[in-house]
């Protein structure tokens, strides 16, 4: 079984694994579409985490004899969440007659300061971004900084980060946006370029504005459609 999030990253598990074990092997359990009785299973987190939806899964497995011999949490950093510790608790994980489970994730460090190893009981793996770089997994970036007049200091801090509110105001304010377009503006514009806003609306702000000046843009968000955001 594996559990997925976002609608991407459920494509992509389905597409990879049916590339090595077929996708007539490959089921999907999501929404209304239920292939959970396929030998691998990609399952929504939202959609498992239903009470409904999870003593049917686990019938079926009854019914069918079978057993789940593990269990992948994709971006396992989200899964100390009320939803993930749902679904590890109804399939039986952690225990000792249990699947084992495997999490995977680009961002073992949570800012919240939750505690993931009271779900992943060891690091089994861990592949650092210098050893990324120097296997030639990574390309090596090349940075450069750029002043968008804008004091750090005089940002709130809340928990190990800057304040989200705090810090989208003080960037949209006018001399550090107006900062901000004219490097992307210099910089990027021969270039495909992924920024990274401090919120949706900072996000929306500056694809609109880079448009006003000439460039092709778009912005991205949770309530992004799906097509839309394929198109993009």
């Amino acid at each position: 079984l594996w559990l997925a999030h976002p609608d991407e990253l459920i494509d992509q598990a389905l597409a990879e694994a049916g590339k090595i074990i077929g996708a007539a092997q490959c089921g999907r359990l999501q929404g209304k579409e239920d292939g959970g009785s396929k030998s691998f299973v990609v399952a929504s987190v939202q959609t498992l985490a239903r009470e409904k939806r999870m003593g049917k899964f686990v019938a079926k497995l009854f019914a069918q004899g079978r057993k789940l011999a593990l269990v992948v949490i994709d971006e396992t950093h989200h899964a100390t969440a009320s939803s993930y510790r749902k679904i590890l608790e109804g399939l039986g994980c952690m225990t000792a007659t249990g699947p084992l489970v495997m999490g995977l994730t680009a961002t073992f460090e949570r800012h919240d300061e939750a505690d993931l190893m009271e779900v992943v009981e060891e690091v089994a793996f861990r592949l650092s971004l210098k050893d990324a770089l120097k296997a030639v997994i990574l390309s090596k970036p090349k940075s450069a900084s750029f002043d968008v007049q804008l004091d750090l200091g005089s940002i709130a801090v809340k928990g190990s980060d800057y304040d989200e509110i705090a810090l989208a105001r003080g960037l949209m304010s006018t001399a550090p946006y107006k900062a901000t377009l004219r490097a992307v503006v210099a910089h990027t514009r021969l270039l495909r370029t992924l920024i990274f806003a401090v919120s949706v609306d900072h996000a929306r702000a500056l694809a609109r504005d880079l448009r006003r000046l000439g460039l092709k843009a778009a912005s991205v968000d949770a309530e992004t459609p799906k097509e839309h955001r394929r198109a993009v």
